[in-house]
């Protein structure tokens, strides 16, 4: 099943994009995601402001993952 997940960097974070970038990348990988490309960035002006931060990088990565087994075998 394919997922799309949407994350915010604010902009005083800016400077570690690519490092949360990863984190978030090993993470999916490791619960046994498959990522799917192009993963998209953009910085934009907020619609508000959040922590005294006035822009952020929008990021959208999409995913699959397995479809979990519902079935369970009974041990009777």
């Amino acid at each position: 099943m394919q997922y799309e997940l949407f994350y915010l960097v604010g902009e005083r974070q800016e400077a570690n994009l690519e490092t949360i970038k990863e984190n978030v990348k090993s993470m999916l990988v490791s619960h046994g995601a498959t990522l799917v490309e192009p993963e998209l960035s953009e910085k934009r002006k907020l619609s508000y402001e959040i922590k005294h931060q006035r822009k952020g990088v929008y990021v959208t990565r999409r995913f699959e993952l397995p479809e979990a087994d519902d079935q369970k075998e009974s041990p009777l």
